[in-house]
């Protein structure tokens, strides 16, 4: 005997963490933050807009190979099987849009070393998007890369280096994130234990 189900989802509080308030179409983002990292970067944002401009058209990428490994990685990243369909709707989602429409508790967390999400680029005109929004909450970690875990790199090194570095031997997660993301759940979702 067949029966059905019905579930109620209610949110209680939204975390945003490494958002870019860009739609990823406009650059795309994070190649034109790791671009503007590299020496001469100014001049190599046309191939970046080239590939961008075919990815849109519904086409593949295909970076320029001339391109630093750190940005063909980030452009690579957009066409990859398993991020396609998800990346199609990065692609046009403005996330201040979204923002404006949030009654819940947010937490925005940008990290300060991450090299696809700027902290002023990013966060200035979400900060901006939120204001008079009292259940905004913002968090700046300056160690932080994207995915919150400490990076005690430069953003030179950063945009040298060929890889991301978030699963290198003795990555950790930035404690400065940590707490604040709990701290936030705390106050926010407080746990309730029934008797």
């Amino acid at each position: 005997m067949a029966s059905s189900l019905d579930v109620t989802w209610q949110l209680d509080g939204i975390a945003m963490a490494g958002t870019a308030v860009r739609p990823a179409g406009d650059g795309p983002f994070s190649a034109v933050v790791l671009v503007a990292q590299v020496p001469g970067g100014a001049d190599l944002m046309p191939r970046v807009e080239e590939a961008a401009a075919r990815y849109a058209a519904g086409q593949p990428m295909n970076p320029d190979p001339g391109l630093p490994d750190s940005v063909k990685m980030v452009l690579a990243s957009f066409e990859a099987p398993m991020n396609l369909p998800f990346a199609r709707e990065l692609w046009v989602e403005s996330t201040c849009d979204s923002l404006r429409k949030v009654q819940i508790p947010a937490l925005v967390l940008i990290g300060g070393k991450d090299a696809q999400i700027d902290v002023h680029a990013d966060g200035d005109p979400l900060q901006e998007t939120a204001a008079g929004m009292t259940n905004v909450t913002f968090a700046f970690q300056p160690n932080a890369n994207h995915v919150f875990k400490e990076d005690a790199r430069r953003p030179a090194e950063v945009a040298a280096s060929t890889g991301n570095g978030y699963n290198d031997p003795g990555t950790h997660l930035d404690p400065e994130s940590l707490a604040t993301i709990l701290a936030w759940l705390g106050e926010t979702m407080p746990l309730t234990v029934a008797a």
